[in-house]
């Protein structure tokens, strides 16, 4: 159903209430802030149960009236007028007149809005204390009822539990407003019986045994059968029935599964339309259980509600319930590494991190010593190439034919021959320290590019989330890897 403009505007506005109540300690407060605000996160992608989950431990924890409106408001969402309606009573009840004039008349608007999808039901049999149950669960009914039952607009299954007792149930459609009436007896159970336990992956199956209808999946009781062989037919509209036949010996046990499958051929007005778009790898995508290929989608799904699931190499399995309608959904999933790989690749970044580190400190050390190399070898070239001018320049006494041991003396002239001995080795460490300056430079470039581009391990850990949305759209399945 479509919300009120105002109801995500007014889920925010509680948070900062959370702390008022000081009979709680700050521990519970804390906590009850973060049922909260993960109640606001399923809130606005539409996971309305999950909103539900966590409003109702906020306030187990912290009672505080106002969030009576926001547990108000996902019921509504829901479709449980019957919660809804006692959710808004007891908001307007609880907060008398610290509530404004305009936010009680908007509650008050939507409290008439969800009793007037609420209707009655009367459930009478010929024998007493037999519990009433509606959809194959049990409610706190007992017969004979002291005031009808009040059930939000739909269909259901009517049935009644008592020991030593079988009856049939009863399929009632109640719209808003109406009062309904159903009879059921109860026979005493001589038969030997056998039970029966109905299973199927898709949620709101309509399951009848032998023609009877005895609630819808999932279906969380046994069905108690006489031994014998069995009809169980599973019917949703946009699916191709279901049927299997199962033989039950007297005392025996035994499980029926009904496989649903889409019906291609079904009313556009019973389908909605996936769409599923996730970056190349092998990811494998599933439709309560059933595995959908790539090349099927977009397809049109049944409306109604579905469980998805997302499983890819060395991400966690992602899974969520969704209610598609005749708007179509998008479903943008929160991927996260698993622990290997998560580890995996932070210890790989750790790696590179401290290799570019090695990389810049080796590419500065050479260089610097490169550079010190050149520089001192340079000056010891000069005075060289000075001395060998002297005896070999236009003026040098070898030149003119001189004495030079005489004019120079011995040791200059001894310095003058390992000059010329060492000319070649000088040459070769000019060469190399040119060399090893180069190569401390690009060392060093290398080492720095490493450290800027090699990721954190929070951008690691980011790398495969994306952020759950529903809305107008295609259901799609988006993320970033």
């Amino acid at each position: 159903m479509r919300l009120p403009p105002s109801i995500p505007l007014a889920l925010l506005l509680v948070a900062s209430s959370l702390g008022a109540a000081r009979a709680q300690t700050e521990a519970q407060r804390a906590e009850a802030r973060r049922h909260f605000q993960q109640g606001i996160e399923a809130f606005e992608r539409s996971d309305f149960e999950g909103a539900r989950i966590e409003f109702e431990a906020a306030y187990a924890l912290v009672p505080n009236y106002q969030l009576l409106y926001n547990i108000g408001n996902v019921h509504a969402a829901l479709g449980n007028a019957v919660e809804a309606e006692a959710a808004y009573q007891d908001y307007l009840a609880r907060g008398g007149a610290e509530i404004d004039a305009e936010r009680r008349a908007a509650v008050e608007a939507a409290l008439a809005a969800q009793r007037a999808q609420i209707g009655t039901l009367q459930v009478r049999s010929n024998l007493e204390g037999a519990t009433v149950t509606v959809d194959g669960e049990p409610t706190d009914h007992v017969t004979p009822l002291s005031a009808p039952i009040r059930l939000a607009r739909g269909a259901y299954t009517i049935g009644l539990d008592l020991t030593g007792y079988d009856g049939p149930t009863r399929r009632v459609t109640i719209a808003g407003g109406s009062a309904h009436a159903v009879e059921i007896e109860l026979t005493p159970l001589v038969e030997a019986r056998a039970q029966l336990a109905i299973r199927s992956s898709v949620p709101d199956v309509e399951v009848s045994v032998d023609g009877e209808v005895v609630g819808t999946t999932p279906l969380r009781r046994v069905i108690v059968v006489p031994p014998g062989t069995h009809e169980v037919m599973g019917r949703r509209a946009g699916y191709r029935p279901a049927q299997t036949r199962v033989s039950l010996e007297e005392g025996g046990e035994a499980e029926a599964r009904l496989r649903m499958e889409w019906d291609p051929d079904a009313l556009p007005e019973a389908l909605g339309q996936l769409a599923v778009r996730i970056p190349e790898g092998e990811a494998r995508i599933f439709v309560d259980g059933e595995s959908v290929s790539r090349e099927r989608l977009p397809a049109r799904v049944p409306r109604g509600r579905h469980r998805v699931r997302v499983r890819l190499e060395e991400r966690q399995e992602f899974v969520q319930d969704i209610d598609l309608g005749a708007e179509p959904l998008e479903l943008r999933p929160e991927l996260q590494w698993t622990d290997a790989a998560l580890r995996q690749r932070v210890d790989r970044a750790g790696n590179l991190r401290l290799l570019s580190i090695v990389s810049l400190a080796s590419g500065l050390a050479i260089g610097v010593a490169s550079t010190g190399l050149f520089v001192w070898n340079r000056n010891e070239r000069a005075d060289a190439d000075a001395l060998i001018a002297l005896f070999e320049g236009p003026d040098g006494c070898i030149t003119l034919g001189r004495d030079c041991a005489a004019e120079h003396g011995d040791e200059v002239e001894r310095r003058y021959e390992a000059a010329r001995n060492e000319d070649g080795v000088r040459t070769a460490w000019l060469v190399g320290s040119t060399i090893g300056m180069t190569l401390g430079g690009l060392l060093a470039v290398a080492g720095l590019t490493g450290i800027v581009l090699v990721p954190s391990d929070e951008e690691i850990a980011a790398s495969a989330s994306a952020r759950l949305r529903l809305g107008p759209g295609t259901l799609s399945l988006e993320a970033s890897f």
